[in-house]
């Protein structure tokens, strides 16, 4: 069953959830946000971010008995959330050997000036060595937007003492973070290989709809149908289900397996989620194993608990596993604009017909003002070209929207500031 939640390098060596094959193995799908993730939620300066977890497997009894720990260290201002990219500066993976912990693996990341994740090195603890060991490598690059443009992955080689290619990706995207194609290649050693290439199709709310990957041929030196995966939303734009179909020659589409999508606490943060695999025999979908997910206040997980399906219910038996998620509060003074959050002043709140925002600006470089709904679509945005060092000014005409709950945010290369607005009253 292990494991719930991917936070270390391997999880990384997708360039988006949308990758992700059937296996599913909790990593906190955000289906959303294709481009670099922002940092830590901010609320007024405070920010969590995530220091530990901790994997443990029920006994069948009445305990649940620690497997692995995994700890994360930061510097600075440096946050990290768990439905994206993480960004830590290092972290130690421990397991239980029964009696105590010893050390297993110890990652590092390096960032660029706008806090994205440009490599992650994994390391293996050698018993015989006594010491960490290479293990394997993820460098990426980005466009203007902070997005993902190349990954390549390379392994460690012993016998040579340097990194060798082992596969990369290349992706294509729509204005302004909406990811079009992802070509994998693998390495053959001499040369790069084509091995598979996804397009992806979005709602109006630009929330993938679907995905369709093609796989290389070396045979006959072309591109053959491999599947596709379809997503559905319910009428707030939660993800609902996945359907993972393969390719079958001469048949078609073919029902691989299905996930569920339930019991939203907040937009992005389902409650249940239920894995389901195609019975040919009886032509349906058949549970496989569900987890059960907790949030604290900042929308983050703290815990998941999975279970397998028996043929009848969900029992809480050997088969079932949890993660536990530990959080630390810091401050998040990363730029001017927090520094003065004479914040963003927002008002009136309610706001019927006109929202009026001020705030200052010191540094203007790349800054963004949007206003959102509770999806993350954009409404309204304002960027740096429109704005002033110094004090700004801006209004927004709001009487043409749905009454709800609304969101300004504030994005520079340092900063990311959020505040919520009624409309409608």
């Amino acid at each position: 069953m292990k494991k719930f939640l991917q936070f270390s390098l391997l999880a990384l060596s997708a360039v988006t959830t949308l990758q992700a094959q059937t296996k599913h193995r909790f990593n906190f799908k955000d289906h959303r946000n294709y481009g670099a993730t922002p940092a830590a939620k901010t609320t007024a300066l405070n920010a969590s971010r995530c220091i530990a977890q901790v994997y443990a497997v029920y006994d069948g009894t009445s305990t649940y008995n620690p497997i692995d720990s995994q700890t994360f260290a930061y510097s600075g201002t440096r946050g990290g959330v768990v439905t994206g990219n993480m960004c830590y500066d290092s972290s130690l993976l421990v397991t239980n050997s029964g009696s105590s912990y010893h050390p297993t693996g110890r990652y590092y990341q390096t960032f660029d000036s706008h806090n994205n994740i440009l490599t992650n090195i994994e390391q293996q603890y050698d018993i015989s060595l006594s010491s960490f060991v290479n293990s394997a490598r993820i460098t990426r690059t980005y466009d203007a937007n902070d997005n993902i443009l190349t990954e390549l992955n390379e392994y460690w080689d012993v016998s040579l003492a340097t990194w060798v290619n082992s596969f990369k990706t290349t992706n294509t995207f729509a204005t302004p973070h909406l990811l079009t194609t992802s070509n994998q290649m693998y390495w053959s050693g001499s040369a790069w290989n084509n091995s598979e290439i996804d397009t992806f199709s979005y709602n109006s709310f630009n929330n993938p709809t679907l995905r369709f990957y093609m796989q290389w041929n070396s045979g006959t030196s072309s591109w053959d149908t491999g599947g596709r995966d379809t997503y559905a939303y319910d009428g707030s734009q939660n993800l609902t289900s996945i359907i993972y179909e393969y390719w079958s020659p001469g048949t078609g589409f073919m029902n691989g397996s299905k996930e569920l999508y339930s019991n939203y606490a907040a937009p992005k943060c389902y409650q249940k989620f239920i894995l389901q695999n195609w019975n040919m025999s009886s032509s349906n979908f058949e549970n496989i194993v569900k987890d059960s997910i907790t949030y604290n206040t900042y929308n983050q997980p703290t815990f998941a608990y999975e279970r397998s399906w028996d043929g009848a219910a969900w029992p809480l038996d050997s088969n079932s596993d949890r993660v536990q998620l530990y959080y630390e509060l810091y401050t998040n003074k990363v730029s001017n604009i927090n520094s003065e959050a004479t914040a963003i002043e927002v008002y009136p709140n309610p706001a019927t017909e006109i929202i009026n925002i001020d705030f200052t600006l010191t540094d203007r470089s790349n800054t963004t003002i949007a206003l959102q709904d509770v999806t993350g679509r954009t409404i309204r945005t304002t960027n740096s070209a429109n704005l002033n060092n110094g004090r700004n000014h801006i209004q927004y005409p709001v009487s043409g929207l749905a009454p709800g709950v609304y969101f300004i945010h504030l994005t520079n290369d340092n900063a990311n500031i959020i505040k919520r607005i009624v409309i409608g009253g």
